[in-house]
């Protein structure tokens, strides 16, 4: 079982990994309210095992997260 560091470390590294892969830039997204509400649905998703697989397997259906992430609008409009 996880600590609860462990988990905040996890989804942090998820939620980061999650924007490389689908073309975020950091620089532009991390900005104000918006951030801080995503990083918090973050660490407190219950799909944090099935997001960490979508990004250990690039070839998977490149619009599955959609399915799965709580930030999914955020990111789909940071993405355009």
């Amino acid at each position: 079982m996880m600590t609860i560091v462990e988990r905040i470390e996890q989804r942090a590294k998820n939620m980061g990994a999650m924007m490389h892969r689908l073309g975020i830039s950091p620089d532009a997204a991390y900005a104000g309210r918006q951030m801080s509400m995503a990083a918090r649905r973050c660490s407190l998703c219950a799909h944090a095992d099935q997001c960490q697989r979508w990004l250990a397997t690039p070839g998977t259906d490149q619009a599955a997260w959609q399915a799965f992430c709580p930030n999914a609008v955020l990111f789909a409009r940071l993405r355009h």
